[in-house]
């Protein structure tokens, strides 16, 4: 069973992660950087790609998902990393499936997520959505969501795409918004879905 009092530390730490996630972000700019040349920015090293937001994601998701687990052992969650088959970690005794996605910015200003994509494979109901928002001028992420979800109680599910693609994506339905425990970030309702607003990190 989920404490609460430890995923209010949790909200805290996560919070202030915006110089860990720096730091890990700049070791991977060092590897992809040539011997005595300044580090390279993230919208460099990404401009050749056809595929930037998804190849951008398989970057930056394992950097999220170390700082989640330094912060969950830290303040002393039981968690553990658990790759079985349609889960990726244990999570206060329980199996989670963990999904990251990029976000953007709107024109009206809000950083927002609708949607997050995974392979056509089975997974465990719980879910763990994080969404994040990658500023290329600071090569820093800014803007964070995190929400925990049981689709086993919701409508939602895993779409999948046409079978010549190997992916499916999660959207949530207006009415399963309430089931969302939102631990960074707030929630816009539309017609049909919901969309979920990122909140900034503090930059100490």
């Amino acid at each position: 069973m989920i404490d609460k009092e430890l995923i209010i530390k949790f909200r805290e730490e996560m919070l202030n992660s915006y110089v860990d996630l720096g730091r890990t972000l700049d070791l991977y700019r060092e590897s992809r950087t040539r011997k005595g040349e300044s580090k390279r920015e993230f919208k460099d090293i990404f401009k050749n790609t056809n595929q930037i937001t998804q190849d951008i994601t398989k970057v930056i998701s394992q950097y999220i998902s170390d700082i989640f687990f330094w912060k969950c052992k830290d303040i002393g969650i039981p968690v553990t990393q658990d790759e079985k088959n349609g889960s990726d970690l244990e999570f206060f005794g329980e199996s989670y499936e963990m999904k990251i996605s990029k976000a953007k910015f709107e024109k009206n200003g809000m950083c927002v997520t609708s949607k997050w994509t995974g392979n056509k494979f089975l997974k465990v109901p719980k879910h763990i959505l994080i969404s994040y928002y990658l500023d290329f001028e600071t090569n820093r992420i800014s803007h964070m969501f995190i929400g925990i979800i049981d689709l086993s109680k919701c409508k939602s599910f895993w779409k999948n795409g046409t079978s010549k693609v190997n992916f499916s994506n999660l959207t949530i339905a207006i009415e399963d918004a309430d089931n969302m425990e939102i631990i960074i970030g707030n929630r816009k309702d539309m017609r049909k879905n919901t969309k979920f607003l990122l909140e900034k990190l503090i930059i100490n």
